[in-house]
């Protein structure tokens, strides 16, 4: 009997104690009503604006002249905007699941997006003093755009199609991929075949070619000069070429590598094992040996004078 008095009172006591403390922070006023975590609403003047929430932040609810929002989340949110001037125009906008769908129109300049992730992408929009586009993607099969130019696209992946606007290029066409893919970005046509064992590429003062892994190269007038033979065992480039600081690299892995910088040479054995580098920058030059690498690194030069021995 003794023993279940003192465990309602414990009870009680803790209740009275949980309660206190879920209740602390309440406040009642004309402008702002407090219940801790289980309800509260205020009146604010900068924006003048009303926000509520039950069990925040399940529950919310905030209206302003220029924005009104209600949030059940995490299923849904809904918010609506008066931009006024903006650009932009008025935004409605739905999220479900958050990020997994998402529904957003904006007015101005007449852009609606439609996403459901990962499968369908709707996007219609207009650019400034141009004309309308639509693009539709039900990923990974179907993929189609219009444009009020005709610059319209569509493909079936994999059997083939037209896209264009895709990994930077202004349009890539393909038949059955990876067995043919053509591409152009600028004056830069490329053609490849089973890719990516077969480039050809030519146009707008760049050109490469590669049959992997056995032999390639890669140009661009005016900066680089890359060539391969048995990737990745052997491989040169030449950067900046034709500047006044140009620079240039050779390896034969794993045996030997080196870089010719602008300021001094590096050079690789057992890469990335053992290295030596020289920097003969005027006031900052610099003697470096890894022997082996991570374990000892000493490094000598006008601003450093360090030996570093791990894990010691």
């Amino acid at each position: 009997m003794k023993r279940s008095r003192c465990l309602s009172r414990a009870f009680l006591f803790l209740l009275f104690l949980s309660t206190g403390i879920l209740f602390q922070g309440c406040m009642v006023t004309k402008e702002r009503t407090e219940l801790g975590p289980f309800y509260y609403h205020r009146e604010l003047t900068r924006p003048e604006a009303k926000e509520s929430a039950i069990l925040w932040p399940f529950f919310q609810k905030y209206q302003s002249p220029r924005i009104s929002q209600f949030a059940f989340r995490p299923l849904v949110n809904v918010r609506k905007e008066d931009t006024g001037l903006d650009l932009r125009g008025n935004m409605s906008e739905v999220q479900v699941l958050w990020p997994l769908f998402l529904y957003r129109k904006t007015e101005g300049p007449k852009r609606l997006r439609i996403r459901l992730l990962p499968v369908f992408f709707h996007d219609r929009f207009q650019h400034p003093d141009g004309p309308e586009e639509m693009d539709t993607h039900l990923l990974p099969f179907i993929l189609s755009g219009r444009s009020e130019d005709g610059e319209n696209y569509f493909a079936l992946f994999p059997f083939g199609g037209t896209l264009r606007g895709f990994f930077a290029r202004d349009r890539i066409r393909f038949a059955l991929f990876p067995l043919y893919a053509d591409t152009k970005a600028g004056e830069h046509r490329s053609r490849h075949i089973l890719w990516p064992f077969f480039r050809y590429s030519k146009g707008g003062g760049r050109s490469s070619f590669r049959i992997l892994p056995f032999y390639g190269w890669k140009k661009k007038e005016g900066w680089y000069d890359k060539m391969f033979i048995m990737w990745p065992f052997f491989s040169r480039v030449h950067y900046r070429v034709g500047t006044g600081r140009p620079a240039r690299a050779w390896f034969f892995l794993p045996f030997y590598g080196m870089q010719q910088t602008p300021y001094g040479k590096i050079h690789y054995f057992l890469l990335p094992f053992f290295s030596h580098q020289r920097n003969e920058r005027p006031g900052n030059r610099v003697r470096e040996w890894t022997l082996p690498w991570p374990v000892l690194r000493i490094t000598r030069g006008d601003r450093e004078w360090r030996t570093h021995v791990w894990p010691f």
